[in-house]
């Protein structure tokens, strides 16, 4: 008599899936916790009664994708404008956390199901 193969739930895992889902996890914590410099830079540029001149800001924050943690670092020229795009402190980002955290699922959940794909795919095969 043959057996049938037992049949796996929709929501059960493989151990080496369960391990695989718990690296990526890592490595999207690690990315969104380390510090990154944004590439976006503001040129503000200025006339006025003695002179003109202009300034240069950069930013550093945590988030990748989205940017949930945003600090003004390097003010490089000639003297600040009245009004700074962003104050000294860090600025928080509620939106940009709940997107870092979608993109965070997906990519787990996307390597997941990859991975169960296959190894049902070489159950079926035997």
């Amino acid at each position: 008599m043959s057996e049938l193969p037992k049949k796996r739930g929709l929501f059960q895992f493989h151990l080496s899936t369960a391990t695989l889902m718990m690296l990526v996890a890592a490595g999207m914590l690690w990315v969104n916790l380390q510090e990154h410099r944004f590439l976006i830079e503001k040129v503000t540029h200025w006339n006025g009664p003695v002179g003109g001149g202009s300034v240069r800001y950069s930013w550093r924050g945590y988030g990748v994708p989205f940017g949930w943690a945003i600090t003004r670092t390097e003010v490089k020229g000639t003297q600040p404008p009245a009004t700074p795009p962003l104050p000294a402190g860090i600025t928080y980002n509620g939106f940009g956390l709940i997107g870092d955290l979608g993109v965070a699922v997906a990519v787990i959940l996307v390597a997941g199901i990859w991975c169960e794909r296959r190894i049902r795919r070489e159950e079926r095969r035997q």
